[in-house]
């Protein structure tokens, strides 16, 4: 009876529609990373990866959280069918993210030049980034319909619009590449994918608001209310979610490229980012139940059953992490067949050692899928920044002593370290959810 429920249950329905997302886009993140193997070569893909970096260090210096606490309150404001709430919200995270994406650009075109020219020798590189920086505006349509349709848990038009703009991105980019054979194509093709992003998420939305305009709000609802709401609306409760999930972002996915990009070389940053793509077509299966978890635990916080709360998170918890587990350990002896055969020559032997210092981290990482979601909901944010504070100080310190030790393959370990700290907050989560969620 209870694979039954578990089988049709809504949470399971979502988190399916989403990982079957996850995989596509995985894949083809997978496949245009293989093209700019062959058209750029490793010391030109290392540029193209780097100026992300530098880019993703700002953009999530600034980025506040606003997209999942926006997405949380949505939910809410759903479960209670107050469409005013929801209006207002996505008003409030249109209204914030202009803000920080007019802020980010400015702060790219008169800076980044400057800061990689100093710390990398290569003013070039803060210029490719300062072109991203136009992002967040461009794709202000796309992360507004995004989070209203998160919110409300429309699962299947999420993913149509994840998926239909990523696969744009990936042929713009290998496009980019092969006009100009250089990091600037790629850059440029990105760019312009997040354009075509966004015209189709407002596509998406208008069709989802026709067929649900008693849970999604029309745009004629939405703009109105820019005025009326207050920058410092969601702002407090962002920068506590922001800390805890750009922390993650900065210790996983920006930091370990920027210091191997310091220590070591372009080519090394690139066999990095390239293995990292490798294990993570298993981390986005962590994906769908994570962008599940957050509309689902809104809700039923906002019923205040905490019993059940404690059920789901383990239940996100356990199925994130025997799924990702499983996949793992069942494809990792197909992995180094799967490198020699897409892969240049140059590229094979680094690329597989680096997966093989990972995967241990993988493992104990798809166990945490609902970390930060469990943090927001409950009103505990303040111990998840601590902790994570507390983490990107270890974490990134253990990251540079080894890629100062080792510029080839230390950063991996450091990133393996770095995954295991991810224990430290499921035990916290544990902890609370047995000493305040008693059946």
């Amino acid at each position: 009876m209870k694979l039954a429920g578990l089988l049709q249950s809504r949470f399971l329905r979502d988190s399916t529609t989403l990982q079957v997302g996850a995989l596509f886009i995985a894949f083809g993140n997978f496949l245009g990373a293989v093209a700019l193997t062959h058209v750029l070569g490793a010391q030109k893909q290392g540029q193209f990866y780097l100026a992300i970096s530098v880019y993703s260090f700002f953009w999530f210096a600034l980025n506040l959280g606003l997209y999942q606490v926006a997405t949380s309150q949505v939910a809410a404001a759903v479960s209670r069918k107050n469409l005013g709430k929801v209006s207002a919200w996505l008003a409030y995270y249109l209204k914030a993210n202009f803000a920080l994406g007019v802020l980010l650009l400015l702060l790219g075109w008169t800076a980044l030049p400057a800061v990689t020219g100093k710390l990398f020798g290569d003013a070039d590189l803060g210029f490719l980034a300062a072109v991203l920086a136009c992002t967040p505006l461009v794709e202000l349509p796309r992360v507004v319909a995004c989070a209203g349709l998160q919110g409300t848990r429309r699962m299947l038009a999420l993913a149509q619009v994840e998926n239909g703009m990523e696969f744009v991105r990936i042929f713009l980019v290998v496009m980019g590449a092969l006009l100009t054979n250089s990091a600037t194509g790629p850059i440029v093709g990105m760019l312009i994918a997040s354009g075509v992003g966004s015209v189709l998420a407002v596509e998406v939305y208008r069709r989802e608001h026709r067929a649900h305009p008693e849970l999604l709000p029309g745009l004629g609802e939405i703009l109105p209310r820019i005025r009326e709401v207050p920058l410092t609306h969601g702002l407090r409760l962002g920068i506590k979610y922001g800390l805890v999930r750009n922390i993650d972002a900065f210790g996983v996915q920006i930091l370990p490229s920027l210091i191997l990009g310091y220590f070591g070389t372009r080519a090394w940053v690139a066999y990095l980012r390239i293995a990292q793509r490798l294990v993570n077509v298993a981390r986005m299966f962590m994906q769908g139940i994570s962008r599940t978890a957050l509309p689902t635990f809104s809700e039923i916080v906002g019923s205040r059953d905490l019993p059940r709360l404690r059920r789901a998170y383990w239940k996100a918890t356990l199925l994130s992490g025997s799924l990702v587990s499983t996949g793992v350990l069942v494809t990792l002896p197909l992995v180094p067949l799967l490198i020699e055969a897409v892969f240049p020559r140059d590229y094979q032997d680094p690329v597989w050692t680096i997966v093989k210092i990972l995967v241990p981290g993988v493992l104990v990482v798809s166990f945490s899928v609902a970390n930060d979601t469990f943090y927001l909901v409950t009103n505990t944010l303040r111990v998840g920044i601590l902790f994570s504070i507390l983490g990107i100080f270890v974490n990134t310190a253990v990251v540079a002593v080894l890629t100062w030790l080792d510029p080839t393959v230390g950063a991996a370990w450091g990133l393996c370290f770095t995954f295991l700290w991810s224990l430290v907050h499921v035990a916290y989560a544990g902890l609370w959810l047995r000493r305040n969620a008693k059946a």
